[in-house]
């Protein structure tokens, strides 16, 4: 026997909602919330930590992910048998970085779908072939909105372009992704004052294939040993890892570059559509603060002889430490 009640407990109320979960009181919405959760797909980038989750209790309306930034101390050497000129003085002490406070305050998300009455929830196979759809469109919904988060220009302070790694540099069909733009984004990320070093790189699947099909993996080519040495694959041959780190693929970065220019476009730098590449640090890219759970409410409606479920969830991103990221425009050709 399901418990519903404690279903219930489980499925959540999300807060910002203004209702309790299923207010008209069926039980076949608590069930069908918790088949929906239950059956969600595992995030590839939840699990290896591009995104960071905090759920919120229901009366929580805002959470704050601390940052600590990199801080590097002031060392005095003191030789009492030499002529130190700190021996018997006091020393400075270094002042360190204070912890930042990045705040999310999750807003409600809603979608809706119609069911006629000739499809009924009480049928084992529309139940699961709804819970599924729902389940992934819900994990996919989130997940979109991290990557255009990561994909909008305007989040990020160390922007360059393929091919070359220019600084704000403009691209143009030959703006394909080179290894030696990972490289050098390593380098960066992990040189000078403040050192963030970067374990992975998420692209999508355009520029995947150009990194997949780069002549500098090609066996035997002796000139591109370097860079070889550097990759690592997978049985089918597929690049999993580069120069430290670890490869994610999804098609869910937005396209970039068209004949309608957003306000995160110039011109002079998108003159082709390609696809932004991300380097950066695993915990410290996206944070995203939720409600726990989904709510699923039924409207019925006699006149469309059928009923509404309306799905609504509570969440929202944010990009973490902009300092640890690099933004490579990348072209499609």
């Amino acid at each position: 026997m399901r418990d519903i009640t404690k279903f219930a407990s489980l499925a959540g109320d999300p807060s910002g909602l203004n209702s309790a979960l299923d207010a008209p009181g069926s039980s076949q919405d608590r069930i069908f919330a918790e088949a929906i959760m239950a059956n969600e797909p595992t995030s590839i980038l939840e699990e290896a930590g591009i995104i960071t989750v905090r759920t919120l209790p229901p009366e929580v309306d805002e959470i704050a992910f601390p940052l600590v930034r990199n801080t590097q101390l002031t060392w005095y050497e003191i030789d009492d048998r030499g002529k130190s000129a700190y021996v018997g003085s006091d020393i400075q002490s270094t002042a360190l970085n204070q912890v930042v406070y990045k705040v999310v305050r999750p807003t409600v998300k809603s979608a809706v779908i119609f069911l006629p009455d000739t499809v009924s929830l009480l049928n084992k196979a529309d139940f699961d072939l709804f819970a599924k759809l729902g389940a992934v469109d819900a994990k996919r919904k989130k997940e979109q909105d991290a990557c255009d988060l990561l994909g909008s220009e305007s989040n990020f302070t160390q922007i360059y372009s393929a091919g070359g790694f220019v600084s704000l540099g403009s691209i143009n069909a030959g703006s394909t992704l080179d290894p030696r733009d990972l490289t050098k984004a390593k380098r960066l990320l992990a040189t000078g004052s403040d050192i963030n070093v970067p374990d992975f790189v998420l692209m999508h699947p355009n520029q995947y294939e150009q990194l997949n099909t780069h002549g500098d993996f090609a066996p035997g080519a002796s000139t591109n040993g370097a860079m070889l040495r550097k990759a690592r694959f997978d049985d089918d041959g597929n690049i999993v890892r580069f120069d430290g780190m670890d490869i994610y693929v999804t098609e869910l970065l937005p396209s970039v570059g068209s004949t309608t220019l957003t306000a995160d476009q110039t011109n002079d730098a998108w003159t082709v559509v390609g696809h932004p590449v991300i380097v950066g640090c695993k915990g410290k890219a996206v944070g995203r603060g939720e409600h726990f759970g989904i709510k699923v409410s039924t409207e019925d409606n006699r006149r469309f002889h059928g009923q509404w479920k309306i799905f609504d969830m509570s969440y929202a991103n944010t990009i973490l430490m902009e300092e640890s990221l690099v933004y490579i425009r990348a072209a499609d050709a």
